[in-house]
């Protein structure tokens, strides 16, 4: 495999030392409040040719953009078909296990960092879950587990047959929180996450743990502009519309589909 090129598409990629303490700057380097928020996003994909091509992005600091990368924390373990390996070190063309298919390529890995920032500087920061050994069964973890804001659990519950046709659905790791075992946290360090995508969207086994792998979802497309939809789009070499993501192997439930079904 060829090493990787470093690509600057799109919008600017800004120096790290301009970035806010929270992982944003604004359009124009200011803090007025009015201005939009923007985030630094690191893309590592394989182009037509095979080749490993690097790439960076300065886009909104907006929920359609930051759930496609803010699943898992740096020091992850993903199985691979030669044993458990950090998610920091997995690369495009790499192998890994997933859940359904079985050994699946890596196509594009994406990160993102949050950093402790003031609460002014991005009111709407969410904090990450952190899910202590066997707290979802044996080795479920092993050993504790970080997960960003956007990271979905594979969820078995008969309940949800009868109301989405199937009994597995991809529920959000936050609404685990129990104040226990499974804990919101709010880094006061900088903290590394990432989202890997590969052919078939599945779940991939994270320290033994199924965490959803890369999907836009089947909603962003009413949640983004049309420009920002290119600006989107053009995060993924070679994908020219959401419909080349392909079909989502799971419903996704929120919080409040879980309350429901629960309440039932």
């Amino acid at each position: 495999m060829n090493r990787p090129s470093s690509v600057a598409a799109g919008l600017a990629v800004t120096p790290s030392s301009t970035l806010a303490s929270g992982g944003y700057v604004r359009p124009n380097g200011s803090s007025q409040r009015s201005r939009p928020l923007l985030r630094k996003y690191e893309m590592t994909a394989l182009d037509a040719s095979g080749s490993l091509v690097d790439m960076g992005r300065l886009a909104p600091a907006s929920l359609p953009f930051e759930d496609s990368f803010a699943a898992i924390a740096r020091g992850a373990l993903l199985a691979t078909p030669d044993g458990p390996r950090a998610i920091e070190d997995i690369l495009p063309g790499d192998m890994i296990l997933t859940s359904q298919v079985g050994p699946q390529i890596v196509q594009w890995v994406g990160a993102m960092t949050v950093r402790p920032a003031p609460s002014d500087a991005h009111p709407a920061q969410r904090p990450l879950t952190r899910i202590a050994a066997d707290s979802l069964g044996l080795n479920r973890p092993m050993p504790d587990l970080v997960l960003g804001p956007a990271a979905r659990l594979l969820h078995q519950m008969p309940a949800f047959r009868d109301m989405y046709g199937t009994s597995a659905c991809l529920t959000p790791a936050a609404g685990l929180v129990d104040g226990d075992a499974i804990l919101e946290i709010r880094p006061v360090s900088p903290v590394k996450l990432f989202q890997v995508l590969v052919p078939i969207h599945d779940t991939m086994l994270v320290n033994g743990v199924e965490v959803e792998t890369h999907h836009p979802g089947l909603h962003i497309k009413s949640q983004l502009s049309q420009d920002m939809l290119s600006l989107y789009l053009s995060m993924y070499p070679g994908t020219r519309s959401l419909e080349d993501f392909g079909p989502m192997a799971h419903p996704r439930l929120s919080e409040d589909d879980i309350a429901s079904v629960n309440a039932a």
